[in-house]
Parts: structure tokens; sequence; C-alpha cells
């Protein structure tokens, strides 16, 4: 029954008796509505058990915080989040209005869900559970009294006792010792209106923006006061249903005096999608003011190449000194790991390194069992093609499907790093297991650079060279490719996600892991003539 999967996990506080009473009330409740009783079907009548059960529950509330000094009014926190800093209520999926009391047909496809699962009270399926300060109710937080933003961690410090500012100043989870990271660098988080970016579903494509929005807190960077940021978070997204158009709005209405500073040079956002800011999800209004963010993206395609493959997303997609090439995180691949030649397990099972040079994986076209010729120009900027050629070659290996990418690529001292529809993940796995990477890929910027050098650890090849490639792998000495191991070997603990999916090297405790390196990457200069501002 609905009620009980709901009821125990999240409020199985009550004695036997006061639960089957609830109980008892609730049927009768969806009987008098005429309505069947079960799953329900819509955000209303999902959110009618809900706040059901929430109205019989004692919840705590922010220090200091009454019915009286919420700005947003004595109702806004029955059923939504009082923003206690712009006196903004913000809803659940289903709910609007000045107090969120009043419902609105919405739809779970219409936020990138689907039907039948997005009626969920699930923490995991919040921004950091919601901090133990509140209920995830679909996705989003609903915090308790007095806390809010997308993961209840934000308060006011009323009496000025909390380590804040000063009376009424905004405090980072009140209470629970959150230091700043004195290495900085500081970074203001915006806090849109759930519609805007919380109704969608947040896991609904590659994680990088969510794990993002979670880690500037975890590592100290969060900073609450915009007028001591050094830099500004815009969390959401590049592609998906997020509301851009909306979310800019929202910046020029409440904080035009920040984004005008430097004109958004200091804002920073995530675009996870194959072909980066090529891959538009926003609308004429977003766009003079995406041009000038700094966007940490996959795809590093530097000039517009759109003719040549006859395909209008392989344009100019990444822009150099403003924009950071972020390693994809390969969380799907990431037990091919343990293959890795660093990996604490070939202490007692070394793997030998039998092959030269190597690649597996489609060829024309993704998920595709075609060979070549191919019929599509653009599909890996056409390399994987040309490498099909040595797939008969003494000490190559190339081919469409093996039983183990990550051994196959360990047992390699080359492993080929091409593009794939848009960006390629083999250039950080190949890395990663301890291969050294082969980039045939022009105009293509790598993960980190010009940070990382992938020339010191790799080995660069002209697309217009690659019937060469033979010759230049067997060309490289003994001691060139020692020397790259070593460099290797310090670039792979760069780009692995440890800190997020586990360890893959002895001793290793993270201070290496690439978000140090993401911080180092942002620090550049922040003014670019030319771009919006608001008055």
């Amino acid at each position: 029954m609905l009620s009980c999967r709901i009821l125990v996990p999240q409020y199985g506080h009550w004695p036997s008796a006061a639960f089957e009473q609830y109980l008892a009330e609730y049927r009768q409740r969806v009987a008098g509505a005429g309505r069947s009783w079960g799953t329900p079907k819509t955000d209303e009548e999902f959110l009618d058990i809900y706040y059901f059960l929430r109205n019989r529950t004692q919840v705590p509330h922010a220090p200091g915080w009454t019915p009286e000094r919420d700005k947003c009014g004595p109702v806004c926190h029955v059923y939504g989040t009082c923003n206690q800093e712009l006196a903004i209520c913000g809803c659940p999926r289903g709910r609007k209005g000045p107090d969120c009391a009043t419902p609105v047909q919405t739809s779970c496809r219409e936020f990138c869900q689907h039907d039948g699962l997005c009626h969920r009270i699930i923490r995991e399926w919040c921004i950091n559970e919601c901090n133990g300060r509140g209920t995830c109710v679909g996705g989003v937080c609903h915090c308790y009294p007095g806390y809010f933003g997308a993961d209840c961690s934000l308060s006011i410090d009323y009496d000025g006792g909390q380590g804040g500012r000063g009376p009424g100043a905004t405090v980072l989870l009140a209470g629970l010792g959150y230091t700043d990271n004195p290495r900085g660098p500081r970074i203001y988080m915006y806090e849109f209106p759930p519609e805007m970016n919380l109704w969608s579903n947040l896991w609904l494509d590659r994680p990088l923006n969510v794990i993002l929005w979670e880690r500037l807190m975890s590592l100290g960077l969060r900073e609450v006061d915009p007028a001591k940021a050094d830099y500004f978070f815009i969390p959401g997204c590049g592609r998906g249903c997020d509301k851009w158009d909306e979310k800019f709005q929202f910046i020029l209405t409440h904080y035009a005096q920040y984004w005008n500073r430097n004109r958004g040079r200091d804002h920073i956002m995530t675009h996870v999608g194959d072909w980066g800011r090529c891959e538009r999800s926003w609308g004429d209004f977003s766009n003079p003011f995406i041009i000038n963010v700094t966007m940490l993206q996959h795809w590093g395609m530097t000039v517009d190449r759109s003719t040549e493959m006859s395909h209008s997303l392989f344009n100019t997609c990444y822009i150099p000194d403003q924009d950071v090439l972020v390693p994809p995180m390969c969380g799907d691949l990431y037990p091919q790991f343990e293959y890795s030649v660093w990996h604490p397990n070939r202490k007692h099972s070394p793997i030998n390194k039998t092959v030269l040079a190597s690649v597996s994986g489609s060829i024309c076209g993704w998920n595709s069992i075609e060979e070549p010729p191919c019929k599509n120009r653009f599909y890996s900027l056409g390399v994987r093609a040309a490498l099909w050629q040595l797939r008969d070659t003494p000490g190559f290996h190339i081919a469409k499907r093996v039983p183990s990418m990550g051994q196959s690529m360990a047992e390699s001292e080359f492993c080929f790093a091409p593009t794939g529809a848009g960006y390629g993940k083999r250039n950080v796995m190949s890395t990663t297991v301890g291969c050294i990477p082969v980039i045939i890929s022009d105009h293509v910027t790598q993960p980190y650079e010009p940070f990382l050098d992938w020339n010191e650890f790799g080995v660069w090849i002209p697309e217009s060279d690659v019937k060469d490639t033979e010759v230049i792998l067997r060309g490289l000495t003994p001691q060139i490719k020692k020397a790259k191991m070593e460099k290797l070997y310090c670039a792979a603990r760069h780009l692995a996600f440890t800190t997020v999916y586990g360890g893959l090297f002895e001793g290793d405790t993270g201070s290496l892991m690439l978000w140090r390196l993401l911080c180092t990457s942002c620090e550049r200069e922040n003014d670019t003539p030319g771009s919006p501002t608001t008055s």
C-alpha cells in the first residue's frame, strides 16, 4: 500500500495505534475524494498524501526561527520552503503561489521524469540528502522551518550567535561546525526557485553537475556572501529540463550587481552533453549570457569543422582560456579500472603488456556493428575507420568488441583515444589503467589542457599522419616510453574521480584528485569586453 511505503521509512516513529489511526483516516480521505486506493497518478495526489503525513509529524526548526520571523509568512513552511534572504516561497512540483498553497497541474514527463517513478520520497534523490534538515519530496527538499536552499543547508543567524557575520546574516550548516577552506576559491551558489532546476530529474544525465553541486560545500569552498565570492556557480545541467531563460532573468533581477561586476566572466556552469556548448538547451534570451560564462564540459572542439564533417554540431564548441575541459567521470566503466597497472591488486597479479597498441568499440557509429567504409563522416572524425586498417597488423589489436576493455587497455603499451559522436572516454580510461594515450583528434582540447600537457605522457598524431601511426609508435624508444609512463602515473591521479567512486592507487588520499586542479583551472582573467550587462 502506498501510504505504508511512504510512512514507514520517513515517519516511522509513531506508535502502532497512531499509525493505524492515520492509515484509516487517509483511506477515508481517498474514498471521499472518489479516488482509488493505490499509487498516486498525479503530482497533486502525491502531495496530498505527503502533506497529510507531514502535518501530523513534529519536525525541528532552525535555531531562532519563529513563524513571526519567517520572511514568507506563516503558511509557506507548511507547503514549501521559504528563501529567507529573498522572501520567495519555493514549491515542490505540483504547487505554486506565494505560499505554495495553490495546486497546479504538472506531470512527470513535462520535467524529464517517468510516469510512476517520480512520486517518491527518497532522500538520495535530493542534493546532499537535504542534510537531514528536510524531506526529499520527488527530488525537491521540503526543508524544516527556517532552513532553506536546494539542500536545506542555509539558515539565518537571527541573534548573531551562530558564527555568522552578525544578526540577520545567512549561515551555512549552522551548528555542524562548517569551516571555510582557507585555500579557496570562494564560490557563491545561486539558489533558484525549484521549478527552474529541481522539478526535473537531477539524475537524468551524466552526474558532473550534481556531484560538483555537492562537493563545493564538502570541500569548504561555498561562500554565502556574494560580495565576498571569487566565483558564482549556476547549478543545473546544460541540457535537459532546466529553465535557463528563467534562471538568467532571476540572476539579473536579484543579483545584477554581481553579474555586472565581471560581466559574467566569473560565473560557472556545467554542460555534460556530447557537444558541449553546441548542444543548446536554452533560448535566445540566455545565449548572450551563456557565451561569457566559464563552461565546464567534456567536448573540446575549438574550430569549426561542421562543413568538413557534414554535421552542424562539429562547430567551435569550446572556448580556450575561458572554458574548462573536465574529464568524463566514467562511472559506468569504473569497475574496469581495477585492471590499472597501479591498482593495489597488481602486486599479487601483475599485468603484462603484450600488445603494442589497441582500441576497441564501435567503428562507424555509436553502438553500431558497421564496418568501414562508414556511412557518416563525423563519427570519431573518421579516425576509428582509419585505424581499422591496422586490424591485421602484428602488435595491433583493433576490435569492435572485447570481453574487458579495461584489461585490453592495461595489456597494451599504447591505447588509441579517439572521440565518439562528440567527446570520448578512452583518453581518461587509458590514462587511468596505465596505457599511454594516443590522441588523433585535430583541434580537440583534452581534459585540463593546458594545465596538463598530454604530450608529456601521451602521443599526439595529426589526422593527416594517421597512415604513419605504426611507424611513429614503433619509433618511440624504451627510454621515451618509460618517461611517459612515469608522468602518466601523476596524470592518472588527477583524472580519476577516486573520492567519488573509490580508490585506485595505493596510498591515494584524493589530494591529487581533479577538484584541486579544477579550482586552479578556473582561476583566470575574468574580464571580457562586450558581454551583456543590466542596470
